[in-house]
């Protein structure tokens, strides 16, 4: 019984886990898009920058198609922290 509780705590962990990572990707994306079309400012806020995206670029965007290899692992890299 506790072993298949933990199997589902971890199933839940792993699938947590996967939704950040995603989420992480995408924000990381539309901040580089945003700060190419507005030379280099910032977003007044991630909500406003989720609002950008859906007006100018459309509900779904490939974060691999927009970051760079260097960019991905410094992300990666920077949340470890």
């Amino acid at each position: 019984m506790t072993d298949d509780l933990e199997l589902l705590r971890q199933q839940k962990y792993s699938a947590d886990l996967e939704r950040y990572e995603a989420q992480l990707l995408e924000t990381a994306a539309l901040l580089k898009l945003f700060r190419e079309k507005h030379d280099g400012q910032q977003p007044a806020s991630i909500e406003a920058l989720r609002l950008w995206a859906r007006t100018t670029i459309g509900d779904t965007i490939d974060p691999y198609a927009v970051l760079t290899r260097s960019e991905i692992a410094q992300l990666w890299e920077d949340a470890e922290y």
